[in-house]
């Protein structure tokens, strides 16, 4: 058995000696073949020098195979960056953790102990968010609204940290999107999963790379990368709108008609600005709505038909082990 382990690292300089240690401590326990796939997304400091420094520790393990340091020329965007390291891994299983020491390496036999009883994906449950409190709130909305408009349920605590079965990495390299939500995709190519809990770590080194703007951002790409729920609901947004306008226009038709007749006194009256205007103001915004909405799904369209590769590598480094192939 081959277990494939990889992180994504942007500018994390300061977590790798750790990082590599605390998996060190792990690896020398266990009877499986390890590989190591590091993605250096665009690091503006020295994670990639440190990865190759750091990493000749490995060599003196007898089921260590190979770290791998794969170089992007920018920042790609963490889950094109963890689709990297899938499309680079050759194990059995593949484990996905982030590279800054939130997510605990300890927990990774909990977690192969877990995939050996038939499970295509295990994936962390968060204990307890880490996150501000307005981006956690922003998290459970998201959440909410994603169970209420797609069929597949996604557990609002569960992250990237987990394990994968090989046939669902030959699953998600096989599949030809670019722009790939991988928590997403996981949940969709798997027959079976579960969740662990786990208590996943406050930051102690470096600073975070997610703002409250990425996190929308992200949530967003989730959505419609899943779901055409939001062009359908403009959809029956502007149904409602048509049928409203139907009525309003005969109700003002009919008031017409009795003025004509002498039946009500129809008068032009300066009262109702406010309410006119701000009606104006709601129609302006809801069409802007909509057009963004609109503009997300060409956009996503324009990203694939273009065919770019998903990222560039710059370079490959590899620090083979007793055990490589």
């Amino acid at each position: 058995m081959k277990i494939s382990i990889i992180f994504p690292m942007y500018n994390e300089a300061d977590c790798v000696e750790e990082l590599l240690l605390r998996l060190y401590k792990i690896l020398q326990t266990r009877q499986e073949s390890f590989e190591i796939i590091a993605i250096d997304n665009g690091s503006s400091d020295d994670t990639a020098a440190r990865l190759k420094s750091h990493g000749v520790i490995f060599e003196k393990l007898e089921n260590f195979s190979s770290l791998k340091i794969v170089q992007l020329i920018r920042n790609f965007g963490y889950d094109s960056a963890v689709i990297t390291g899938i499309e680079h891994s050759s194990g059995d299983k593949a484990i996905i953790m982030d590279g800054d020491l939130q997510d605990p390496p300890e927990v990774i036999p909990h977690f192969l102990a877990k995939s050996y009883e038939g499970y295509d994906v295990v994936y962390g449950k968060r204990e307890k968010r880490t996150e501000g409190f307005f981006i956690s709130l922003f998290i459970k909305v998201y959440y909410f609204i994603w169970s209420r408009i797609y069929s597949k349920t996604f557990p609002d605590k569960a992250g990237n940290f987990g394990v994968i079965d090989r046939n669902v990495i030959d699953l998600i390299k096989a599949l030809p999107e670019r722009e790939m939500y991988f928590r997403g995709i996981r949940a969709w190519v798997a027959n079976n999963s579960i969740g662990l809990v786990y208590a996943r770590n406050q930051r102690t080194k470096g600073k975070t790379k997610f703002s409250f703007l990425k996190y929308v951002i992200y949530g967003i790409n989730g959505i419609t990368s899943f779901t055409v729920f939001p062009i359908r609901a403009i959809t029956v947004t502007g149904i409602l709108g048509i049928c409203f306008s139907f009525f309003l226009s005969l109700t003002i038709i009919f008031s017409k008609i009795q003025s004509f007749f002498g039946v009500t006194q129809d008068s032009i009256r300066a009262s109702g600005w406010s309410s006119l205007t701000l009606l104006v103001l709601v129609s302006i915004s809801l069409n802007l709505f909509c057009l963004g909405v609109i503009g997300e799904y060409v956009g996503k369209i324009y990203a694939e038909v273009k065919g770019r590769p998903r990222v560039v590598v710059r370079k490959t480094d590899c620090i083979k082990g007793r055990k490589s192939n």
